[in-house]
């Protein structure tokens, strides 16, 4: 392997030199999974459906599923993830 690619090493090669490292902005060692609603979609919704999303992604077997190939789970919001998709791009 030459090159991990993501922003942070990857601890199943720890010694591989990552993208960020490289001063490369690229991003695809990330698995999305993100809902998307109506603009104007009232908040006790919005909440409902993050909230179920949040509960299936930290179940066991989802949890073992991306530890087995070394992937993350991070839990955003709205905001926060569409900050992060632009800076991405």
């Amino acid at each position: 392997m030459l090159l991990v690619v993501g922003d942070k090493r990857w601890e199943v090669a720890p010694n591989v030199p990552n993208l960020k490292r490289q001063e490369i902005r690229f991003c695809c060692r990330f698995l999305y999974i993100f809902t998307t609603g109506p603009k104007g979609l009232p908040e006790p919704i919005r909440q409902k459906i993050g909230n179920t999303f949040r509960t299936a992604t930290k179940s066991s077997s989802y949890v073992q599923l991306l530890n087995k190939f070394g992937m993350e789970i991070s839990d955003m919001g709205g905001k926060e993830f569409s900050a992060l998709w632009k800076a991405r791009l």
